[in-house]
């Protein structure tokens, strides 16, 4: 058989009556009758799933089916979901790939958590087409694991007829793997006694010892389609940790023959590009990396969270089957081990890459050949502004790294840090971030991530909120000069929220990769509502909330959940007050101050208090130090003079109600002068806390 692979048209195929023993993911039923609005009802609850026919595994799923159901909309409609957590444990849903406001983002930064029983409504407008995804980002290592994930697509007709995609047949294929044991049950997150199965799951990542397509067996799936008419597959990785590499080699395929893609994470790429099956070898790159730093030119190489769009057109006679591989990957696997002292170290697992191929999928030709060949494919699909790879940007400096193994095997990963004057990595995991910490930037600014790779593995960078361009690789090596090199991967123009980040090539502490991701903080189709910042999600006496950013991490779930997570918040340059997040929590909860006003003179500033000591003395502090100054752990505003660079300037004294809220009203600020930072934070006394006193999130405010 020989594939000829070219674009035709779209169609989606649900239900489609090619398809023999596969699963395709059902629509979500759109209860709304207005053309403009896609309003779904979604709950997660424990049910019983087959991944292997005649076998129950307990599973959370959407709507009863893994994947949930696929979300249908158009560009520029607006998408309710009505949500209901039936599970035993609290989650949210993130909209992966959706830029949504602030509020709907759904990590558990930007929204309180959804408990069992309570329900919640997603609401926002769909301003890109592409194919996202949905999961939890509660326990996401766990709750995804367990089958919480579905597909969001979004279509711009217009643009489909007029590339001829509005009549090709269409898959979606959802790429995971899940760790059963014995009886076929998933094993609980995180279980390993044995430190070196332990260590091993903490740096390796959950890996799956059943490769699923759409929720189902792999080695079972039989996908059966028309000979001759172009497919159209849309591939996610939905799996904590393995990387999709699917490999379309056929004994009778040759090098000639044609996958293009013309898709990915943030839809169209510029044009169509041609992918190379797995198997093909030749000259050896310049670079040891060259191949990869290009995308392989291989098949379909995903990492976890990433999404690609492919067409192909399967020409053979009729009743002829191909298998689709996924093929292994060397990502820099670890094999822990004991070493003479007792301690746990680190050899590279010598099968990484090695492991035999699996069996992703076979297709079956239906019917006759219509002799129609080879399409020609579309010259264009989107317009880019040109890459300006020498222009400097502000850099968001990002690094990855971990610590050495405890005795339990153990380890700490994260993706920010700083480095000492003597070169020493400082690292900060996720729990030790702060909002002084995080990076802070303004709408309608150009950024450039920089992620620094300490590591001898592949990780991969996930933003949430914000696509991406990649600009360059860098790979720097202070020992071996060959590994010294800059790629700049231009062939194919795309926009990105998941990107794989590769390793250093040389010894530890003397090399490193670089990777430079071009991102604009553009907020167009959701005016106003993109500004995020304070580092947890703070309720107001309404009702209202606040999104406490946007998130930053290793898409292998396992990774994000031991410190490789961190988030930036987004400012509107035309707000006044940006609120930073609180550090101790009372004995009611966390105890929030908002504050309003406009500081002009004369005028009153009202800060408004809640959630603290019901009748207690509440100390509003206001201090100031210079802005752009690092401030390094503490509390925002401190009870001395001087503390951490804070100078502290005034104090202000009130008394809560019976429900624990206070209002005090003054235009008695302390003026300051320009590029300097104000910042209110509020302190009590608490007997039930360490130290006695209890402090609210803080407020700043820098005068231009």
């Amino acid at each position: 058989m020989k594939l000829h692979f070219a674009p035709l048209g779209l169609l989606l195929a649900a239900g489609s009556v090619h398809a023999q023993n596969f699963n395709e993911p059902p629509v979500a039923v759109d209860i709304n009758p207005d053309p403009t609005i896609v309003e779904v009802n979604l709950t997660a609850s424990e049910v019983q799933w087959q991944y292997i026919d005649g076998v129950d595994t307990t599973v959370w799923a959407y709507n009863g089916t893994v994947p949930g159901p696929t979300i249908m909309a158009n560009r520029g409609d607006t998408v309710i979901v009505n949500f209901t957590n039936m599970l035993p444990e609290e989650t949210t849903i993130h909209w992966h790939g959706i830029k949504t406001p602030a509020l709907m983002d759904g990590s558990h930064i930007s929204q309180p958590a959804i408990q069992p029983g309570e329900s919640f409504t997603y609401q926002f407008t769909v301003n890109e087409d592409k194919f996202a995804w949905y999961h939890p980002h509660v326990r996401p290592f766990d709750q995804v694991e367990k089958g919480l994930y579905g597909g969001l697509m979004v279509r711009n007709p217009a643009r489909e007829a007029f590339l001829g995609f509005d009549a090709i047949e269409e898959h979606l294929i959802f790429f995971d793997d899940i760790l059963l044991d014995a009886s076929n049950q998933v094993v609980p997150a995180f279980s390993f006694t044995d430190p070196l199965q332990n260590c091993a799951y903490q740096l390796n990542g959950r890996e799956g010892n059943l490769l699923l397509v759409n929720g189902k067996e792999a080695a079972a799936a039989d996908l059966h389609v028309p000979n001759g008419q172009p497919q159209r597959w849309r591939i996610v990785n939905a799996a904590n940790t393995t990387f999709c590499r699917l490999d379309l080699r056929n004994a009778d395929v040759g090098l000639d023959e044609k996958i293009w893609q013309v898709g990915t994470d943030g839809g169209f790429i510029d044009k169509g590009f041609e992918l190379l099956n797995v198997s093909v070898t030749g000259a050896q790159p310049d670079h040891p990396m060259q191949a990869l730093v290009n995308q392989m030119g291989e098949g379909v190489f995903l990492t976890p969270g990433e999404r690609m769009d492919i067409i192909f057109t399967p020409i053979g006679n009729d009743g002829e089957t191909f298998t689709v591989n996924q093929a292994d990957w060397f990502r820099g696997r670890h094999v822990p081990m004991y070493d003479s002292a007792g301690n746990i170290i680190l050899p590279d697992d010598p099968l990484d890459g090695l492991y035999p191929d699996q069996k992703f999928l076979d297709i079956t030709v239906v019917g006759p050949d219509p002799g129609a060949g080879e399409f020609v494919m579309p010259p264009k699909f989107r317009n880019f502004a040109p890459i300006q790879p020498n222009r400097e940007y502000p850099k968001l400096p990002m690094v990855y790294g971990h610590s050495v193994p405890d005795p339990q095997g153990n380890v700490k990963l994260f993706v920010q840090a700083e480095f000492d004057p003597m070169g020493m990595v400082i690292p900060y995991p996720a729990p030790k971030i702060n909002s002084l910490l995080a990076h802070d930037v303004n709408i309608g600014e150009t950024w450039m991530w920089e992620i620094t790779n300490l590591t001898h593995g592949d990780h991969n960078f996930h933003t949430h909120g914000f696509d991406f361009q990649l600009i360059e690789y860098q790979f720097i090596d202070a020992v071996t000069p060959g590994n010294n090199a800059t790629f700049r991967p231009f062939a194919k123009r795309q926009m990105k929220d998941v990107l794989r980040i590769p390793p250093r090539l040389g010894a530890k502490g003397t090399s490193k990769t670089i990777t430079r991701l071009k991102v604009t903080f553009d907020d167009t189709g959701r005016e106003g509502l993109a500004e995020a910042g304070g580092e947890v999600p703070t309720l107001a006496p309404d009702g209202s909330y606040s999104s406490g950013g946007w998130l930053v991490h290793c898409h292998i779930l396992e990774h994000s959940a031991l410190g490789m997570l961190s988030f930036y918040e987004v400012r509107d340059p035309s707000v006044t007050f940006h609120y930073l997040g609180s550090y101790f929590q009372s004995s009611v909860g966390r105890t929030h101050l908002s504050v309003s006003g406009d500081l002009s003179p004369g005028s009153d500033v009202v800060f408004e208090i809640v959630n603290g000591l019901p009748n207690t003395q509440m100390r509003l502090v206001v201090g100031n130090k210079e802005a752009n100054t690092p401030f390094r752990g503490g509390n925002v505003v401190p009870g001395t003079t001087g503390f951490g660079g804070l100078k502290f300037l005034k104090t202000y004294l009130g008394t809560t109600d019976a429900n624990g809220r206070l209002t005090i009203a003054t235009n008695e600020w302390e003026p300051a002068f320009p590029g300097t930072a104000l910042y209110w934070q509020v302190a009590y006394q608490d007997a039930t806390l360490p130290g006695g006193w209890a402090l609210s999130n803080a407020v700043s405010f820098v005068r231009p």
